[in-house]
């Protein structure tokens, strides 16, 4: 197959960083786009010399909303490319980094799998199956990806911050390995940031994520140091995480996913609060069909959303729901007014909200069986979370990408 590959280089302000991995991002025959959220005059022309494909600059929001953009520019990109990349300039990647990363797609393809992304970089915590001289991994993060077009798109449609719990049982189901015995996370029940949901959403759709082992990548200007953290880059294959067995295995039960004979239990583009029941926690890019009027701006929650809206100015929402629902919110740096009215039965509430440092309040309004709008009128400052259901809630086909956030 003939590979047309972008890649996105990521970069806010930290100059020196983008001074010392910029010039490896460019090897290989790929487009090469810069999508800069630098705020100082230093960061914003850091680059500005170097010939990129695309340039962006302006891109703020947070590392979220960047990749977004990022994700949502390549795909629409008239050239139609068949693999899109992210790159951060805290990644260093070793010069000849390509060819044998791409290489891992085909290398993948003959081991049995369908690889849906790839990377120079990885973590010793993050491999579920080592193989020779590239490893099957449960997260690859955002530092540094490659994405097949299909990829991509499952990305941008499953977007939002994950469950570390929903992870464990995917990959259990498709390899036999409970990764909580040895991941960072072990066995915690937290939420995780939308980069580890990645790799789990690619698996259950029957898509493998590979990387180098040893890596061909070093992180630098990390603060804390990658020891701090806990982290260690592979250096080495890694002998205990061979099995040839889990590997027929989820060699098997992938190609079972993509022919349609096997499906694990899903992880839902909507988050519930258990795998198959509970209720569903509806985060605000993710809304079917609302109704934005006023001021809204956007605020990254990074592990709860990631994205949410901040009323600016006065701002309303109106919003269809079916049963019972709890409305999420919270002040900024101070109290916030909120109004809710409920248009099916008349129920409203107008609370004060108290700020962000207290946490996220829960507004709850009843309900029976009956589908009506809700609206929410917002003060300044408001910040709005999303909506927790009780009952599963009528969808839209509407695509998510970078359009639907707010301004910043």
């Amino acid at each position: 197959m003939q590979m047309n590959v972008a890649l996105s280089y990521l970069t806010k302000d930290r100059v020196d960083l983008t001074k010392q991995t910029m010039i490896a991002a460019f090897e290989g025959h790929h487009d090469l786009w810069w999508i800069d959220g630098s705020e100082t005059l230093a960061g914003q022309q850091a680059l500005e010399e170097t010939s990129f494909t695309r340039h962006h600059s302006g891109i703020r929001g947070g590392a979220d909303a960047a990749i977004v953009f990022a994700l949502t520019a390549m795909l629409g990109h008239p050239n139609e490319y068949t693999h899109v990349g992210l790159c951060e300039n805290d990644v260093l990647l070793a010069p000849d980094w390509f060819e044998p990363t791409m290489r891992l797609f085909n290398e993948g393809t003959t081991a049995g799998l369908e690889v849906g992304a790839v990377s120079a970089r990885a973590y010793d915590d993050r491999i579920l199956i080592q193989g020779d001289g590239w490893a099957v991994m449960h997260n690859l993060g955002a530092g540094h990806v490659v994405f097949s077009r299909k990829a991509a798109e499952l990305v941008l449609a499953n977007y939002r911050t994950g469950w570390w719990h929903d992870n464990r049982a995917i990959f259990a189901q498709l390899s036999g390995i409970d990764i909580g015995r040895y991941a960072c996370f072990r066995g915690n029940a937290q939420w995780t940031t939308v980069d580890w949901h990645f790799d789990a959403v690619l698996a259950q759709h029957g898509l493998a994520s590979l990387a180098l082992t040893p890596c061909a990548a070093e992180m630098i200007g990390q603060e804390p140091s990658l020891e701090e953290q806990g982290l260690s880059l592979v250096d080495r294959e890694v002998e205990q995480l061979r099995n040839q067995g889990a590997f027929e295995i989820f060699v098997d039960r992938t190609r079972a996913i993509r022919e349609g004979q096997w499906a694990p239990q899903t992880i839902t583009p909507v988050h519930r609060t258990s795998m198959n029941a509970g209720a569903s926690l509806i985060f605000p890019h993710q809304l079917a069909d609302p109704v934005w009027t006023g001021d809204w701006r956007l605020k990254w929650s990074q592990g709860f959303g990631p994205f949410s809206w901040r009323a600016a100015g006065e701002a309303s929402l109106k919003q269809g729901v079916f049963g019972p629902c709890v409305i999420l919110v919270s002040g900024s740096d101070r109290p916030a007014k909120i109004k809710i009215l409920d248009h099916g039965s008349g129920y409203d509430l107008d609370p004060e909200v108290p700020p962000a440092e207290h946490g996220i309040t829960q507004l709850a309004v009843p309900g029976n069986v009956s589908y009506r709008e809700i609206e929410i009128t917002a003060g300044e400052g408001l910040v709005f979370y999303g909506i927790q259901c009780q009952e599963p809630q009528p969808v839209s086909n509407r695509k998510f990408d970078h359009s639907v956030l707010p301004p910043v």
